[in-house]
């Protein structure tokens, strides 16, 4: 219950080894399982993870997806 999924316009593959060299760990690509969502990636976040974490998360993201 900690999961999302969204969709990116970087393919998820290559958003991943962005992140990787980032120093984060990406997302699950949903195309093997649901090829509608080709661009579809699952995310999960625990409570482990405090609001910092997850900013730092996001910023990355945006990096890597430029």
């Amino acid at each position: 219950f900690h999961e999302i999924a969204v969709r990116s316009p970087v393919g998820p593959s290559k958003l991943n080894a962005r992140l990787l060299y980032l120093g984060f760990i990406g997302g699950l690509p949903l195309k093997p399982w649901y090829p509608e969502w080709a661009d579809g990636w699952l995310l999960c976040a625990t409570e482990t993870k405090s609001a910092a974490d997850l900013d730092g998360f996001v910023k990355a993201v945006r990096k890597a997806a430029r």
